[in-house]
């Protein structure tokens, strides 16, 4: 585990992680703030005959949901995916053959430290994201609802990420992997309206909007927690009967 983490640091993923996270975390309160005078800027328009409601903070926070489910999952499963593999190293490969006797040795300690970084990463993004919708839109947040939110989203990004870990172990594939988890984000929200599937599926919970209007009602998210603890066991159960063979990367 502790070789997994400075590996971690010496390849500079952790960092990779946190600025990408950090960069969503300002620019999405930003442009959803400053939206009208950047069309404004852009095509010269007059902002009074642009048509779009006035930003508010959950607005702003929605945008960064957004980013997060279209840009973050995407780079981050990619990252922590790639790490997972054993590399073209053979020497390496080969340590990991010998002192391992199942691939769980070899492959749970690399999900754990991405699992950690990638915890990390987010959480820091969504500090940023506090900050800058309370710098932006001061006492008009409601602190409450914005953390039960962010810790609802936490949960299922850390599934997802686990999921596309280990399609990429699978696959060999950390890019495949990351547009896989992708295009199920893009089948799920076209079904996100579907009563059934709304009631079950964790991935419509990766943009709680609903929760920063109202605390976080265990209710109302039950179910699909459920399906996503069933995801991680399945997935646990997955790596533990992975084989590896020499040509495994």
């Amino acid at each position: 585990m502790i070789l997994e983490i400075r590996k971690w640091y010496r390849s500079k993923r952790v960092f990779l992680l946190i600025s990408i996270c950090s960069l969503m975390g300002v620019t999405a309160p930003l442009f959803t703030y400053y939206s009208k005078d950047i069309l404004k800027s852009m095509g010269g328009y007059d902002a009074s005959n642009i048509l779009l409601p006035d930003p508010t903070w959950i607005s702003a926070t929605a945008s960064y949901f957004k980013n997060v489910e279209q840009i973050i999952v995407f780079v981050v499963i990619f990252v922590v995916a790639e790490a997972c593999l054993l590399g073209k190293n053979e020497s390496l490969k080969l340590f990991y053959k010998t002192n391992a006797k199942t691939p769980s040795k070899i492959y749970t300690p690399k999900l754990i430290a991405g699992l950690l970084f990638s915890f990390l990463g987010l959480l820091v993004g969504d500090l940023i994201n506090v900050y800058m919708v309370w710098a932006l839109f001061d006492n008009k947040v409601q602190f409450g609802h914005l953390a039960g939110a962010l810790c609802v989203q936490m949960v299922v990004f850390l599934v997802l990420i686990t999921l596309g870990a280990t399609l990429g172990i699978y696959t060999s594939s950390p890019f495949l992997s990351a547009v896989l988890i992708e295009g199920f984000l893009m089948v799920t929200g076209l079904l996100g309206g579907v009563e059934v599937f709304k009631n079950w599926s964790p991935t419509v919970l990766l943009s709680p909007v609903q929760f920063l209007s109202k605390a976080v009602n265990l209710n109302h998210i039950w179910q699909p927690t459920l399906v996503g603890f069933i995801i991680l066991i399945l997935c646990g159960i997955s790596i533990k009967n992975k084989r590896i063979s020499r040509q495994s990367n």
